[in-house]
């Protein structure tokens, strides 16, 4: 290793960082799984129709919350539900369907405990 060029062993360091990513990645991607979980925050004036169908279509709980637009002072309400990583898709699909203008927000989450998700262990 002490024969090398300054860029080669750059080279190196930076194969073995990209290495590295992907390894993390994959071993989080096999012990989580499909068992990762999101928070999806809608904000729209359609938000009756995008709750039913993420109930009927996904199967999952919409809670609707009150809000107002700081910057745009109009009062709408916003839904929350939860989801599994692989139905984002999904409620990204009915969104668009119903609503060009919405707007999503979507937050990984660390642990999501409750009917149709994980049981809260003591």
């Amino acid at each position: 290793m002490l024969d090398k060029t300054p860029i080669e062993r750059l080279q190196i360091i930076v194969y073995g960082y990209v290495a590295m990513a992907i390894t993390a990645y994959a071993i989080d991607a096999v012990l989580s799984g499909s068992r990762q979980s999101v928070q999806v925050f809608v904000f729209s004036k359609s938000y009756g129709d995008i709750a039913d169908r993420v109930t009927k279509e996904l199967g999952r709980g919409v809670t609707v919350i009150d809000g107002e637009g700081w910057y745009s002072k109009e009062r709408q309400k916003v839904l929350i539900t939860m989801v599994r990583k692989h139905e984002l898709s999904d409620v990204y699909r009915i969104v668009k369907e119903i609503d060009h203008d919405a707007f999503i927000s979507v937050s990984l989450v660390m642990g999501v405990y409750g009917n149709g998700f994980e049981r809260i262990r003591a």
